[in-house]
């Protein structure tokens, strides 16, 4: 006679969640709250008692998630990258590289860190969160960028390897957006134009200095 496997026992349901779906509802819980409290009090003056405190979980539930305060900054990090990396590919995929649309392009990644100041303190370091792992997911932010510049430029018809140039147009672009957020309010939308046409008015100059499109001439 053959027999049966008994059944696993099946995960219990508490508030129609199963204990997966809870768990990543403390993870987004105590992200949230992350969130907030790097960007309002920093990152070395937010203890893993006052993230549990505020996202409304136990310290036992925080352990659960993440191993330590470290990698719930660098997940928040990845969080709010990737937020923005969505934004910006769409508009990216749509942009030519004439001043019209470099204008707008730099403008919807401005409105992008004015939308939730909170993201854009996270985004550029300033919530005070610093270690290896940040370093390399900030690269790798750049990265994509200049990658995302260069297929741009191809695309539009700029011949040659602008590798090097690309790097550098993202790394000052973000190096002064970092500069930026330190003292500027990025809710003042006449601050914010400003930056954005500095921003293109250097985009701009770059780009007339790269191999010309067919039929077109340097001035």
């Amino acid at each position: 006679m053959a027999t049966t496997s008994p059944e696993l026992p099946k995960s219990r349901r508490i508030r129609g969640l199963d204990a997966e779906q809870r768990r990543a509802q403390r993870r987004e819980q105590i992200l949230d709250a992350a969130l907030e409290l790097f960007a309002t009090r920093g990152y070395l003056n937010t203890s893993i008692e006052l993230l549990c405190q505020t996202a409304f979980v136990s310290t036992k539930s925080f352990y659960e998630v993440f191993g330590g305060r470290e990698e719930c900054a660098l997940e928040l990090f990845e969080r709010t990258s990737d937020q923005l990396r969505v934004q910006l590919g769409a508009a990216m995929a749509e942009a030519s590289d004439d001043a019209a649309a470099a204008h707008a392009l730099l403008a919807a990644f401005v409105g992008a860190l004015a939308e939730d100041p909170r993201r854009a303190l996270v985004t550029f370091g300033l919530a005070g969160a610093d270690f290896p792992g940040f370093e390399k997911v900030r690269q790798r932010n750049r990265g994509w960028a200049a990658r995302e510049l260069e297929e741009l430029w191809r695309r539009n018809g700029r011949v040659g390897d602008h590798q090097r140039v690309a790097v550098a147009v993202v790394g000052g672009i973000f190096d002064v957006i970092g500069g930026w957020l330190i003292d500027a309010d990025v809710t003042d939308t006449a601050l914010a134009r400003e930056l954005v046409d500095d921003l293109a008015a250097y985009y701009n100059a770059v780009v007339r200095g790269l191999a010309p499109r067919e039929g077109e001439s340097i001035n």
